[in-house]
């Protein structure tokens, strides 16, 4: 059985604006974390999702694209 790859294109918005999260006084971590809704195509169909997400590591702020 061959691998399969499926093609997707998706938009993923946060369900609510400014979370990063900004904890300089205890760990010192910066991370964004919270609810996301998902829209777009795999293989040319569309879908739609939701998902929790929690990201680490970043620099600068979200607003360019990934």
């Amino acid at each position: 059985m061959g691998i399969r790859h499926y093609a997707l294109d998706l938009t993923i918005t946060p369900n609510l604006a400014d979370q990063e999260m900004q904890s300089s006084l205890s760990t010192g971590v910066i991370y964004w974390e919270g609810s996301v809704s998902i829209e777009g195509t795999r293989a040319g169909q569309p879908i739609v999702g939701q998902d929790f997400v929690e990201l680490t590591g970043y620099v600068e702020p979200l607003d360019a694209p990934m």
